[in-house]
């Protein structure tokens, strides 16, 4: 199986959330499609902020990968993402 090369653009850490000391991890199911666009972004474990979580997918959506291939074809995919959120 191929590796997938994404750019993921650095999540902005919300500043009301930052303020508050809220920290935590992000998982992400993204759909990948065969032009290499992020299509699906969807939240599969919560750090327990919204906003937390609402920023993490903002920075998914703003990524872009190479599109997979299997054997020369570019194809669909399905993907994991942790985003890790540590106040200071």
């Amino acid at each position: 199986m191929a590796q997938l090369n994404c750019h993921i653009p650095a999540p902005v850490y919300p500043a009301k959330a930052q303020r508050l000391g809220q920290k935590g991890t992000v998982t992400l199911r993204i759909v990948i499609g065969i032009d290499g666009r992020i299509g699906q972004v969807n939240v599969a474990s919560s750090s327990g902020f919204a906003a937390l979580d609402d920023a993490a997918v903002a920075a998914l959506r703003g990524g872009v990968c190479n599109p997979y291939r299997e054997a020369g074809i570019a194809m669909q995919v399905e993907a994991s993402q942790r985003i890790a959120f540590a106040a200071d």
